[in-house]
């Protein structure tokens, strides 16, 4: 398992956990783009505050 890169506290198990089907398969196990919180990979928790941020960038940029 990958360690997560931004280690919110929030929910964070400091690790990416493998996205899995329904029937266990593993699709995916590479995490969530961290830009701009962290140059790196994160965890589905810890994606949600990077998520907000890329929210609040775009509002920025659309207020200039």
């Amino acid at each position: 398992m990958k360690e997560c890169e931004l280690k919110t506290g929030y929910g964070c198990t400091y690790f990416i956990h493998p996205k899995k089907t329904d029937d266990g398969v593993v699709y995916w196990e590479n995490g969530n783009d961290g830009y701009p919180l962290v140059d790196g990979r994160v965890c589905d928790a810890c994606n949600v505050e990077v998520l907000k941020a890329r929210i609040s960038q775009l509002n920025r940029s659309a207020a200039e």
